[in-house]
């Protein structure tokens, strides 16, 4: 989050009194605190992810689409580009760690591979697994790991694009991933209560460990102190703090203030913030099993996905509560045509006109002409972002 005074001298003179601007008060230090305006759709979001690089958060939908928003304290939020490369729900995605790839999966267990820079599909493997993909995660610039709904794990190798190996040691779906870079080993967690260990560093990837169920559904998993410890987030509300040498049982577990969780991040080394059921976020000091700071009030919407932006200064999250489609237009309508140049806001005004005109007469207008020239504004705006990246 922004505070006051970190604010650069070019949006001194804004009125944050405007409705297009959100402004949340800090209570404890008396002072305004300025972030983005909520990012509404008007289908269900499964999945978010910040840009390692730029100012864009990319998100997938059920419908299969998957979106990136270019977000600001000082201008609206702006959708620059819209994949359709999922046929079914997209429930998973990430950049790559240098922001040129993005990375996703869903139900049609697709695997797609998106050059943002392009905006385009660059390639995309079709029945990737026997299952629905649940969730994926970015190893390196060259490994992804992808795990299904029957508690399958799979390592891709993205310069051949394929498979290297395989792993079936769940009896559940595979929710979570992590990895720990210092160590070199791939954490997976699934329903069934167990954490799987796979080890990178080799050529070939070879599996280590698969720890004893937990009697709970594990959402969540991060590791902190250079990957000696592993934290999971179990759904009934409890937080559980491993040795990674010691896997066969937890240091400790940590109560939190609620009886369920359904998603956890790590904010920095040795401070976690957590989701429950009833849409509330605290942040969690693991040094001291301090719940620091309640975040955001009850929504009594259960949060599903977390993420950090690049610089640590926005958390975002995600909710299943549906949106007013009629507010999403008018809003998505006026950011699209701030990036257009006037000659495509020539053609849309006429295309526009038209479609009145054959509503008068009873007819009907195709909104094909409008969709292209959107379509190109927003891939031209995207590869402008990017041109010096």
């Amino acid at each position: 989050m922004i505070k006051e005074e970190d604010l650069p001298d070019s949006v001194d003179n804004i009125d944050y009194s405007l409705p297009q601007y959100f402004i949340v008060k800090n209570d404890e230090k008396n002072q305004k605190i300025y972030v983005p305006k909520p990012i509404i759709e008007s289908e269900s979001v499964f999945s978010i992810d910040f840009h390692p690089k730029l100012d864009l958060i990319t998100m997938g939908l059920v419908t299969g689409e998957s979106k990136i928003y270019k977000y600001s304290i000082d201008i609206e939020n702006t959708c620059v580009a819209t994949f359709n490369h999922h046929s079914e729900a997209c429930r998973k995605l990430f950049f790559s760690d240098d922001g040129k790839l993005m990375f996703s999966s869903g139900s049609d267990m697709k695997l797609a591979v998106t050059d943002i820079k392009k905006g385009a599909l660059k390639y995309s493997i079709k029945d990737a697994h026997t299952s629905p993909i649940n969730t994926l995660i970015v190893i390196d610039d060259d490994r992804i790991a992808t795990g299904d709904d029957e508690g399958c794990v799979r390592i891709w190798d993205i310069r051949q694009r394929k498979a290297i190996k395989a792993y079936t040691e769940h009896g559940d779906y595979i929710s979570c991933f992590d990895y720990a870079p210092e160590t070199g080993l791939l954490y997976s967690a699934s329903a069934d209560g167990c954490i799987s260990v796979v080890d990178m560093k080799k050529s070939k990837p070879s599996g280590l460990a698969v720890t004893e169920g937990l009697n709970d559904d594990l959402v969540s998993l991060t590791t902190m102190q250079s990957g000696q410890l592993l934290y999971a987030a179990g759904a009934s509300g409890v937080i559980y703090e491993f040795d990674t040498d010691k896997l066969f049982q937890p240091k400790r577990n940590i109560k939190s203030l609620s009886t369920s969780i359904s998603s956890m991040i790590q904010v920095r080394d040795g401070m976690l913030t957590y989701a429950t059921d009833d849409g509330v976020i605290y942040s969690l000091d693991t040094k001291k099993s301090k719940l620091s700071n309640r975040l955001t009030d009850q929504t009594n919407e259960p949060i599903i996905d977390m993420s950090i932006s690049r610089d640590a200064k926005y958390l975002a999250n995600k909710e299943e509560k549906k949106p007013e489609i009629q507010k999403m237009k008018k809003k998505e309508k006026k950011a699209e045509k701030s990036m257009l140049n006037p000659e495509a806001k020539a053609t849309i005004d006429e295309a526009e006109k038209n479609v009145k005109k054959r509503k008068k007469a009873g007819g009907v207008q195709s909104a094909t002409k409008k969709t292209k020239v959107l379509n190109q504004a927003r891939k031209q705006f995207l590869h402008d972002l990017l041109v010096d990246y």
